[in-house]
């Protein structure tokens, strides 16, 4: 199963809800995977998303609780730059998808 970053998103938003299918979090590998399969440093994913390279490493390392609003920064970013979260029962991945049309710049 695909689950582009804008359900984790909209997931994110949701949080706290009891609906099914809407507690779906950036975990800490995810965060780490998604920014090295951008071939970024932590200085980069930081300048791009906003997000201080400090707390992009406590994410990282497991040891913060970030704010949502965080996460949500993490999510528009990748989701931004292609990047999709694969969610297959216990087991993720991370990919970055062929940009769509609409998002491809035209040379006219």
């Amino acid at each position: 199963m695909v689950c582009s970053l804008a359900l984790i998103d909209r997931s994110l938003t949701n949080l706290g809800s009891k609906a099914p299918g809407t507690d779906i979090i950036l975990s800490a590998p995810q965060v780490r995977a998604a920014r090295n399969l951008l071939g970024w440093s932590r200085r980069e994913l930081a300048i791009v998303s906003g997000v201080s390279s400090g707390t992009i490493k406590a994410i990282e390392h497991g040891s913060t609780d970030p704010r949502l609003s965080t996460l949500r920064r993490l999510a528009r970013t990748f989701k931004a730059h292609n990047v999709e979260f694969l969610f297959e029962g216990h087991s993720t991945g991370v990919v970055i998808s062929a940009p769509s049309n609409s998002n491809q710049h035209r040379g006219d």
